[in-house]
């Protein structure tokens, strides 16, 4: 879910809340691509955005990260390196499209 303020991702299992809500956990990038009937596109208009505060839901399994001017995009990619509440390490990777903020 994506809103003008920063995007809410969703876990299956309760994060250590310590962790989560250390923005250097975080690294977002935007980019767009050029359409053609070449397969492949390079990167254009890539930037860095940044991540202002991560927050931890009551249940724990949702993080609403506050992420400065989110727009449309056609590329965006969420990397994080986190802990569960065991203390296991949950690393990944989102890449998604923007199509449209909501409110």
């Amino acid at each position: 879910m994506y809103s003008q303020n920063g995007i809410r991702i969703k876990f299956s299992h309760e994060l250590n809340k310590k962790n989560v809500e250390d923005i250097t956990s975080y690294e977002v990038q935007t980019w767009d691509l050029k359409r053609s009937r070449k397969y492949g596109s390079d990167h254009y208009n890539t930037k860095a955005l940044i991540v202002k505060n991560a927050t931890l839901s009551k249940d724990r399994k949702e993080i609403f990260l506050t992420i400065m001017d989110v727009k449309p995009t056609n590329v965006m990619e969420v990397k994080f390196q986190l802990l569960d509440d065991t203390g296991k390490p949950v690393k990944g990777l989102i890449q998604n499209t923007i199509n449209q903020i909501g409110k």
